[in-house]
């Protein structure tokens, strides 16, 4: 009887005892996907930010495209190239950007650029 009761204590002892390491394990795994999370959401604010920053620029754009536009031909060379420069330097930049914040959380692929205003990103986070 003695020995069924310190067997069946032992047993109990083990189970509890994988019980709390399974407890522990959950709650690390828990910690970590939360430190994730809080640091792919704050990666999130700062793209929208840039995002936010970059539709204002190009509505800027737009407004100054919207303006009549000269009869000079050279005056319009001069201006196509340097919209072409600004617009390199601009998308060149932003990728740059976008590439830096998101290192390590998410992947950035693009998807689409034929017209020079219109990008299109496609993002996908990394499998943890």
């Amino acid at each position: 009887m003695q020995n069924a009761d310190s067997t069946a204590r032992q047993s109990i002892a083990d189970e509890l005892a994988d019980i709390e390491r399974l407890w522990l394990d959950a709650d690390s795994q828990l910690t970590e996907q939360l430190q994730q999370l809080e640091s792919t959401a704050r990666v999130w604010r700062e793209v929208e930010a840039v995002m936010e920053s970059i539709v204002e620029q190009l509505k800027k754009t737009r407004t100054s495209l919207v303006q009549p536009l000269s009869d000079n031909c050279e005056e319009l060379e001069r201006e196509l190239c340097r919209f072409q420069v600004c617009l390199t330097v601009y998308c060149t930049t932003f990728f740059s950007l976008i590439l830096t914040v998101l290192a390590g959380v998410v992947t950035v692929t693009c998807v689409h650029l034929s017209d020079p205003l219109t990008i299109c990103l496609s993002v996908s986070c990394f499998d943890s």
